[in-house]
Formats: structure tokens, C-alpha cells, sequence
């Protein structure tokens, strides 16, 4: 926590959290809070940006109003840190990882207010999508990413960073775009790409997802035997990734 001036934000990070970087994008604050999440021994380290105005000279007002803070509930935020560590721990083959996941679904139903349980619904519709795919349940997997997009909207309507909500909605076409891709729908899933292609400028870190996002394009075209095509994608996302 801080005064506000213009170089200082106050910003509400807990215990374990602090201020990684901050960068000034056209007279606004980008701010990177760090968090610490332990669990059973088990330590992660994630870093998440949110957007802060700048104050006036005197430090007592806002040089324009804030956009893109939404404040979540405890609960909330419980369901974020939990489901990173079962993302962790899906990943490296843990089958603790329902744990984490049942404990998030359950906090889930603890959120006190519009905002945060959208939020919780978001990531866990995330979340359940892929454990879907991954089962083979392609009808889930489209039924939980399709849920996603209009609480988004609902988000972006109450105030979420456009950028943020981008980063959210980006990775939805992506995700659908692999559903379709496993169903054979490769129509649907080159428009999921194309859709995912014009918003990675637009999300907070563009760099990975535009190239990841001409990846996608890549494999929809390897799958209808365009190779040249495809080629030219994969090429277009190395060099997005330098």
C-alpha cells in the first residue's frame, strides 16, 4: 500500500502480495501485482496486471477515473488461487488436483456479489472445458466455453479493463477453436482463429497470443491439407514470438 501521487498507486495485494513492475501507457498506470500461493509444501509464483490512473499533482484525485479494478470478493479469489494449483497439479500428473478443483467449485458458491461470481464461473467454466476435451466430451467442452462469453460481456459492462476482458475472451475462441478442430468442424474452427487473431492486439500482452493465434490458423489448415498455408502461419508465429 501507497499514497496516491503520480508515482505510487494504492492498491489492495494481502500479505503475500506486492508490487512486481509498473510501466506508464499513455498516462496510466499498467500495475503487476506479484502473489505467493503455498500449498503442502508446493510454492507458486504468479504475476497478474491491473490498470490504475494516475493521480493529480496535489495526490488527492484521480487524473481520470479507474477503469478495468474490479474488485473481487474473498471468495473469488479463493477460487483463482485454488484452480492454479490444480492447473499445477492436472499438469504434473497429481490426482490431488480434484481436491483443488472441488474446493474452488465450492467457493464458488460463496461469492457475495455480481462481479465476483462471474468471475469465479468464468474460470472454472475454463477450467471444466478442458477437463472436458481432455475426456473426450466435446459437447461439454463447447457448452462450458459458450457460457463464458456472455458473462464476459456482463463483466465488461460493469467495468472490466477491455485488455483484461480480451485476455479472458481470446482465450475462449482459442480453446473453442480445438474443440472444433477434434469434431472435424473446420469451418467453425478457422472462424474461431480469425476471431482469436483480431483480438490478441488487443489483450494486455499481445505478443504470445498473436502468435499462438496464427498457430491455431497453422493446424486448421494442416487439417484441410493446405500445407503451403499452413506453413505460412507457423511462420508468421515465429516471428510474432521474437
Amino acid at each position: 500500500n501507497g499514497n496516491v501521487s503520480r508515482d505510487a498507486v494504492l492498491v489492495e495485494i494481502g500479505e503475500t502480495g506486492g508490487v512486481a513492475w509498473a510501466e506508464d501507457e499513455d498516462g496510466a498506470l499498467l500495475v503487476y501485482i506479484s502473489q505467493t500461493v503455498r500449498d503442502a509444501g508446493e510454492t507458486l509464483h504468479v504475476a497478474w496486471p491491473c490498470s490504475a490512473a494516475v493521480a493529480d499533482a496535489d495526490g488527492l484525485h484521480w487524473a481520470k477515473p479507474q477503469t478495468g479494478m474490479l474488485e473481487f470478493d474473498a471468495a473469488a479469489i479463493r477460487v483463482r488461487d485454488t484452480l492454479l494449483i490444480a492447473s499445477q497439479k492436472l499438469f504434473a500428473g497429481d490426482p490431488g488436483w480434484r481436491v483443488h478443483f472441488d474446493e474452488a467449485t465450492s467457493a464458488a458458491q460463496q461469492c457475495t456479489d455480481t462481479v465476483s461470481r462471474n468471475d469465479a464461473a468464468i474460470r472454472i467454466h475454463q477450467f471444466s472445458q478442458g477437463l472436458a476435451l481432455n475426456a473426450g466430451n466435446t459437447d461439454a467442452a463447447l457448452e462450458h466455453l459458450n457460457q463464458v462469453l456472455p458473462l464476459l460481456d456482463q463483466q465488461l459492462e460493469l467495468g472490466d479493463d477491455p485488455a483484461r476482458n480480451n485476455d479472458h475472451r481470446w482465450g475462449v475462441y482459442v480453446a473453442r477453436c480445438t474443440v472444433y478442430q477434434r469434431r472435424s468442424d473446420l469451418d467453425r474452427a478457422a472462424a474461431d482463429a480469425e476471431q482469436a487473431m483480431d483480438l490478441a492486439p488487443k489483450t494486455l500482452s499481445p505478443k504470445d497470443p498473436v502468435a499462438a493465434s496464427y498457430m491455431s490458423l497453422g493446424a486448421v489448415e494442416i487439417m484441410r491439407g493446405n500445407y503451403a498455408a499452413a506453413v505460412q502461419h507457423y511462420q508468421q508465429a515465429v516471428d510474432a514470438s521474437r
